[in-house]
Formats: C-alpha cells, structure tokens, sequence
C-alpha cells in the first residue's frame, strides 16, 4: 500500500471516529432519560412500538387460543397451525419462504420444522429442556402470554410485570 494511500484510509478512519464519537450521525436512538419518569416513558413507547411491529407480523394471531392438549412431532389439527402461527409472530420463523409453515402459509401437521422452531423458541424463553416438545410447561408459558423473560435483577422500577411484552 502506498504513502498516500495509507494516509487516506487514516484520514477517513479519524473523520469517521470524529463523526462517531461528536454523536452527529446516530444510526440507532440512545435513551437520554433524565429521570425515571421520562425512562419509562421511553420504555412504554418502546413497548407501543414493538406491539405494533409484532400485530403487523401476525403477532396477534393466536392471543386468544388456549392449548389444550400435549404436541409432538406427527400431530395435526388446530392447535397446531395456532402454534405456528404462535412461533411466526414471536420471533422464531417455523419455515422461511412461502412454503408450508411460512407466515400467512401456517399448516395443521406439526414436522420437523415446527419442532426446531419451537426447541428455539423454548431455548429464548427459558423452557428446559428446550428439545422441542410442547408439553405442559410449555403451554402454561405460551399460554400465559409470556414471551419475555424478566431479567435477572427484576423489572425496572416502576414496572411490576411482563405485561407490556406480551401480546
């Protein structure tokens, strides 16, 4: 690499820093709360928009379906397809595309596909074992509503539950 060349990539790199650092190009918005107040404020409308983005995939879907009963790898009915649709909207994709399983193409058959959704699904969400098998501490989870673990020190202050988080 040349003289010249090596001092045009420093001199980019030290405008780029200098850019960075001075905040004057701010790809993702920073909390600047000065208060708890105006922090949780800032963490409702995050709320509000993650609510919104989540009805917008579908989220929504299956907020009022109750399972009932064990799934595993060859069951089929209603259920199912609401568990799909479950997984779809809550951050885990069953089946990319538009295949079977895809958003908005949710099946009746639980496979393969739904069982490694599922399995991560439980792993993000603190279900162990996390292999995939909806059985009675998954459903009491998913049918609670709750998609958010709290974190380990607990809610923020003023926030008392998950309720925010589910949909």
């Amino acid at each position: 690499m040349s003289t010249f060349s090596k001092k045009l990539v420093s001199t980019a790199l030290t405008a780029t820093t200098t850019v960075w650092a001075s905040g004057a190009l701010l790809l993702f918005p920073v909390a600047n709360a000065q208060t708890t107040s105006d922090l949780q404020a800032q963490i409702a409308a995050l709320l509000a928009q993650i609510q919104q983005l989540q009805s917008q995939l579908g989220g929504s879907s299956t907020a009022s379906y109750n399972f009932t009963r064990n799934l595993t790898v060859g069951s089929t009915g209603a259920d199912v397809k609401a568990l799909q649709q479950f997984l779809n909207g809550h951050g885990v994709l069953v089946a990319g595309g538009a295949g079977a399983g895809s958003p908005g193409n949710e099946s009746t058959y639980f496979g393969a596909l739904t069982k490694a959704a599922l399995a991560q699904w439980q792993g993000m969400n603190g279900v162990s074992p996390a292999v995939g098998y909806f059985g009675p501490i998954t459903r009491a989870k998913v049918n609670a509503g709750v998609v958010v673990t709290p974190p380990a020190g607990g809610f923020p202050a003023g926030c008392t539950s998950s309720a925010g988080f589910s949909s």
